[in-house]
C-alpha cells in the first residue's frame, strides 16, 4: 500500500514535468477508459477477528482489487461513470482456529471471500490543471458475493456435516470515492483512486447432524477500502 501510495505521485509528476517541456495543452475529451488494480483493505466487522465480539467478523485479510473503469464528462463539472469490478481476500485462518479453539486433525480450513460487480452513478469533476482532474464519485449497483469454503473434521462426532448451500450470493453495492486522471496525451491518462466499498449479503448454510437436517443464514457486512492506480484511454 505504501509503495502505490509513492508510485502515484512520482509517475503523475513524471508525466507533468514531459507535459510542461513540450508547452502543449492536451485537450480533455469527454469519455475516459482504464484498467486498474491494487491492495483491498477490509474495514470494520469484515476485517476483525474478534468473533467474541462481533458475530459477523469475517477474519478477512488485505486482498487486491481489479477493475476496468469508464465515465463520461457531460459538462465541464459533471459526468457519470461506471466500473466492473473484482476483489479477493484470503481468511486468517491462524485466528479462526484460535476462536474456535480448533487445531490438528481437528482445525478449520477456510479459502477466502471474494465478489464481482458493477456499479454506475454520478461524478462531480474539478480541474486542478489543464490536464490533471479530480473526480468525486458516488455509484451504486449490483454485486456477487462468495463465501469461504470451510473444511474441517471433528473426529469425535464423525457424523457432522456443513455444507455452502448458497456459494455465490447476489447483493446490492454502493461506492464512494475520489480519482485522480492526468491526461499526458491527448488520448492516454494515468489514473490513481481511493475508494470505499460496502455490501452486505446472506449466505444460507444446510447443516445436517444424525440425519437431520436445519437451516443456518449468516449475513456478511463487507466493507473494503481499495487503493487502485492504472492507465487509460480518452476519446
Amino acid at each position: 500500500m505504501k509503495k502505490l501510495l509513492f508510485i502515484l505521485p512520482v509517475l503523475m509528476a513524471f508525466a507533468f514535468q514531459a507535459k510542461s517541456q513540450t508547452k502543449t495543452k492536451t485537450t480533455s475529451n469527454p469519455f475516459y477508459v482504464s484498467v486498474l488494480g491494487g491492495p483491498s483493505i477490509p474495514v470494520g466487522v469484515f476485517g476483525s477477528t474478534e468473533g467474541a465480539k462481533y458475530q459477523d467478523a469475517g477474519f478477512a485479510q488485505v486482498g487486491f482489487n481489479l477493475k476496468l473503469n469508464g465515465g463520461y464528462n457531460i459538462s465541464e463539472n459533471f459526468g457519470v461513470a461506471s466500473n466492473i469490478m473484482y476483489s479477493r481476500f484470503q481468511l486468517n485462518n491462524k485466528s479462526v482456529n484460535d476462536f474456535l479453539g480448533t487445531s490438528g486433525s481437528d482445525a478449520v480450513d477456510a479459502d477466502h471471500w471474494q465478489y464481482w460487480g458493477i456499479v454506475v452513478g454520478p461524478v462531480g469533476t474539478v480541474s486542478i490543471t489543464d490536464d490533471l482532474l479530480l473526480d468525486v464519485r458516488a455509484l451504486c449497483g449490483y454485486a456477487s458475493a462468495n463465501a469461504p469454503q470451510i473444511k474441517f473434521g471433528i473426529e469425535s462426532v464423525p457424523d457432522i456435516q456443513i455444507s455452502t448451500a448458497d456459494k455465490w450470493k447476489d447483493a446490492f453495492t454502493w461506492q464512494i470515492g475520489t480519482q485522480l486522471r492526468y491526461n499526458f496525451s491527448k488520448s492516454a491518462c494515468i489514473v490513481g483512486n481511493v475508494d470505499y466499498q460496502y455490501m452486505k449479503p446472506k449466505w444460507k448454510y444446510d447443516i445436517t447432524s444424525n440425519g437431520t437436517g436445519s437451516d443456518l443464514i449468516i449475513e456478511q457486512r463487507m466493507g473494503a477500502l481499495n487503493l487502485n492506480l492504472g492507465v487509460g484511454l480518452t476519446f
